[in-house]
Formats: C-alpha cells, sequence, structure tokens
C-alpha cells in the first residue's frame, strides 16, 4: 500500500526524471555555434531540429537535424521596406532578446524603417509537421505598432544543391526568379500575424513505413 509519503516521492522521482531530461537535451536558447561564429543564437525548435539566427540582421543563418545542414539562410540584410516605384530599402536591426511564451521561443527585434517609425518584431519559431509528415520550420511574425504597410522578409526556397523546399505563408510571396531562384520575398501583413512555413522535402518527423502488398490470390 502506497500513502501520501509514497506518493509525493513518486511525484517527486518523476520530476527529476523530466528535470535530467530537460538538462540533458540542452539549453532552448544558446548564444553562439559550435564553430564559434559570434552574433548568432541557435533555438531548438522541436523534433529534434535546431535553427540559428544572425541577430545583428535578424536574418535566419540556418537550419539543422541531427547536425545536417536542411536550409542555409539568405546572404544579410533579410528585412526591407517598399519604396514607392523606386524598389525597396534595407531596414536596420537591432536585436532586443527573447522570451520563453507556452515552452517556445520568441525573438525580438526592433526594425527602423527610413521615415524613422521603429516596428516591433515578435518572431516564434517552431518545428511542425507538414504535408505527408514532412517537418516544417514554421515562423510566426507578429510586429506592432501595426499599419505599416510594405514590410519585406526574404527567404530560402531552396537548397545550395539546388533542392527546392515548398513555401508556404498568411503574407504575400514574390519568388525573385531571374535574381536568385532559390530566394523570395514576403511581403508581411500590415495587420495581425504573418506565418512563413518551409517544409523540409525527404526529412520526415517519423520515417514512412515500407508498403506492403498482399498478394491478390
Amino acid at each position: 500500500m502506497v500513502g501520501t509519503n509514497g506518493r509525493s516521492m513518486l511525484g517527486r522521482g518523476l520530476l527529476l526524471v523530466v528535470t535530467v531530461m530537460a538538462m540533458a537535451a540542452g539549453p532552448l536558447v544558446q548564444r553562439g555555434t559550435s564553430d564559434g561564429r559570434p552574433g548568432l543564437v541557435t533555438v531548438r525548435t522541436g523534433h529534434g531540429v535546431q535553427a540559428t539566427w544572425d541577430v545583428r540582421t535578424g536574418t535566419l543563418d540556418r537550419v539543422t537535424l541531427g547536425g545536417e545542414i536542411l536550409v542555409t539562410g539568405p546572404p544579410p540584410p533579410s528585412w526591407f521596406i517598399e519604396l514607392d516605384q523606386t524598389g525597396s530599402s534595407p531596414l536596420t536591426c537591432r536585436w532586443l532578446g527573447y522570451r520563453i511564451r507556452d515552452g517556445r521561443a520568441v525573438l525580438r527585434y526592433e526594425l527602423l524603417a527610413p521615415s524613422g517609425q521603429r516596428l516591433q518584431v515578435e518572431e516564434r519559431p517552431e518545428t511542425v509537421i507538414g504535408p505527408g509528415g514532412l517537418l516544417s520550420l514554421q515562423r510566426t511574425f507578429t510586429m506592432t505598432p501595426a499599419g505599416e504597410s510594405g514590410v519585406v522578409k526574404r527567404i530560402r526556397t531552396g537548397t545550395v544543391g539546388g533542392l527546392t523546399l515548398p513555401v508556404r505563408t498568411t503574407g504575400t510571396l514574390h519568388p525573385r526568379g531571374a535574381d536568385d531562384n532559390l530566394l523570395a520575398d514576403v511581403t508581411m501583413n500590415a495587420t495581425g500575424s504573418t506565418v512563413i512555413t518551409t517544409i523540409f522535402n525527404g526529412h520526415w518527423a517519423d520515417p514512412p513505413a515500407k508498403a506492403t502488398k498482399e498478394p491478390t490470390p
């Protein structure tokens, strides 16, 4: 028979196991990378995936799984604002740190527009299961104050080896085409959040089972 003390000891034991497992997994957010490059932050986004950002420019640097690079980021800068009939202009980015919300990291930036307006950006990255069970990096962006139109985020849409990575977004996607067929620009929504999801072809959360078929009598 297990009494109150037994249940308490069991609860403490389970808590200890969970704590040890969390410590073994490493911190959720870690400054720098194993190769010692400065100005980077690495986030464990789930399902064994890690994503690294250059916090000096707010640019995604790389996404890895078990040491394999799934995708590298675009060359910085990656934040722009559209100008009337004259293309776009890069935005100055300032790192404001991060928060932990609901067990996930939320990266925080400040963007300085040519008009002098300062925009606060929160980026929440997480690994989700996409079509067919494929691993996907989903990034949810929220800007304050709302209403600034023409803010653009540049992203990768393919690997260095030329493998196309499907991209879904609630913003407006503009492939760069002749400039670079592995890059695209996403015009962010002026109000509400903007979601950008990159789907990693050939990488499943669970390897697909081999199809079997009973022989026809």
